[in-house]
């Protein structure tokens, strides 16, 4: 089974790409959250989903990490 790092709910999703650094508010990014959606039944029948808005990154890989029987370096 396949691991789906970071599958956000569509409130944390609409805020990412609404404040995203480097293109805010990406117009193709917001056409296609029809298919994100699409895709979130999918993925969760597929791979282990890992709910990581309130984690910081680092968190993140070590669940990751763990899911897929891998260890991080550091």
């Amino acid at each position: 089974m396949a691991c789906a790092g970071d599958f956000a709910h569509p409130a944390h999703l609409l805020r990412r790409i609404e404040t995203d650094a480097h293109k805010p508010n990406s117009p193709w990014r917001l056409e296609h959250l029809s298919d994100y959606d699409d895709a979130r039944e999918w993925h969760s029948q597929e791979a282990k989903i890992v709910d990581t808005p309130d984690l910081q990154p680092r968190v993140v890989a070590k669940l990751i990490a763990a899911a897929t029987d891998r260890t991080t370096t550091k």
